[in-house]
């Protein structure tokens, strides 16, 4: 598949010209012309830095690790990640703020060709982020469940479901939250991976004690079709959802929002 033979293509400096900085010194990789024919938002900001940005001569850009030994591969990614923040509310990562005055600027590396393009990312996850570029080059995206629906006795732990997933396809991005997927998707106008990712929250949410687990969401709240939908689900299954213990504390949820 294409997605494992570019296994860590993006994990390594080699040719490309972006470089994504992370938290806790993680870094990615890409390059303009795959993210600009993928999405209207980089073609964009692409070529306003190309105006405003000047260059920065001889300056390096570290090499960061990823995913670190023995980190639970869900401990980047989840549902609490999609709580809606301030679209260009990004501040530099502790490894970036140096090379940085603005969340996006173009320098020169020793270790990379010139003009090489450096991002702050401290919105999203670094696995979530991983699994959006891996998209955009492949086409291929791994989801795991929502939070919401490990609840229920009968089902595993979700690191369990993930880590089971990991050892059968070690070269794949590990499998994040649609809903943090969705909120990317949105961003950066990828529409297939906006519908495919709302696509996921949609299914899951047809089990009534999920959607009434998401309905009072801080996601759910600010995306109405996603809303109706979930509302719609507790409505048709109103007399089996009203007797449960997550109905009331559904409630008290939204009772508590402002």
């Amino acid at each position: 598949a294409a997605i494992e033979a570019l296994a860590n293509f993006l994990d390594q400096p080699g040719g490309h010209d972006v470089v994504f900085c992370f938290p806790d010194r993680k870094h990615l990789y890409a390059d303009r012309y795959v993210l600009q024919r993928a999405s209207p938002h980089f073609r964009h900001l692409f070529a306003v830095r190309n105006r405003e940005s000047g260059i920065v001569p001889g300056v390096g850009v570290g090499i960061g690790p990823g995913l670190g030994e023995g980190k639970s591969a869900l401990a980047d990614d989840s549902d609490v990640e999609a709580t809606p923040t301030k679209e260009n509310g990004e501040l530099p990562s502790r490894r970036c703020s140096a090379l940085l005055t603005l969340p996006f600027q173009r320098t020169t590396s020793p270790l990379m060709d010139d003009n090489v393009f450096v991002m702050n990312i401290n919105e999203t996850s670094f696995n979530t982020f991983r699994a959006f570029l891996y998209y955009l080059y492949t086409g291929f995206i791994s989801f795991s469940p929502l939070t919401s629906s490990f609840q229920f006795p009968d089902q595993p732990n979700p690191n369990v479901l993930v880590g089971e997933y990991m050892r059968k396809y070690p070269n794949r991005p590990v499998p994040v939250s649609p809903k943090s997927i969705y909120q990317v998707a949105r961003k950066y106008e990828v529409p297939s991976l906006e519908v495919s990712s709302l696509s996921r929250i949609n299914t899951a949410t047809f089990n009534p004690l999920v959607a009434t687990a998401e309905l009072f969401s801080a996601f759910t709240r600010v995306h109405d079709s996603i809303k109706q939908t979930q509302l719609q689900v507790v409505i048709d299954n109103w007399n089996e959802v009203v007797k449960t213990e997550d109905w009331a504390i559904a409630k008290e949820k939204g009772k508590a929002q402002p």
